[in-house]
């Protein structure tokens, strides 16, 4: 969550390659295949994590009501997207979240057949993955493409 090790990523890769130009021999052409989702739904919007959002959240957004964990995945997608549009790669592509566990868990594994709780049901993750298309659509114009992740794991 957050940008600060991507900035830091990106920062010691613009470092690397100061002064190149694409295809230049002694350069590196940088491929970025980003995602944000499953993992990121998970500490923010579960009951789970909520003990730890202080430590990598605002804490007054958290005590004052005013925290929604859709909301705060919008903002930080965004924020994302803007430091990794910025950035000269070869190619950006976005992968959509994967679908997660289905609605009553994995059956013929040997986990047990709970159902699984709402943040972590495919129809959970399909609605994060649109909220990644309506932040998106503000770069259609760059060069960001979008690889499914979510179609072809949803059973």
């Amino acid at each position: 969550l957050g940008p600060s090790n991507i900035e830091s990523f990106l920062k010691d890769l613009r470092l690397k390659n100061k002064g190149c130009k694409r295809f230049q021999t002694g350069c590196d052409d940088v491929v970025i295949l980003f995602n944000t989702g499953l993992h990121d739904i998970h500490r923010l919007c579960s009951s789970e994590f909520r003990d730890e959002r202080p430590s990598y959240l605002d804490e007054d957004r958290l005590t004052s009501g005013s925290f929604h964990c859709v909301n705060e995945y919008r903002a930080l997608l965004k924020d994302f997207i803007e430091e990794i549009n910025e950035f000269p790669a070869a190619l950006k592509v976005f992968q959509t979240t994967t679908a997660a566990w289905s609605k009553y868990g994995n059956y013929g594994i040997q986990w047990s057949a709970n159902a699984q709780s709402m943040i972590l049901l495919s129809d959970f993750c399909e609605y994060f993955n649109n909220i990644a298309f309506e932040v998106l659509a503000d770069y259609k114009n760059s060069d960001i493409q979008i690889m499914d992740g979510y179609w072809i794991t949803y059973s």
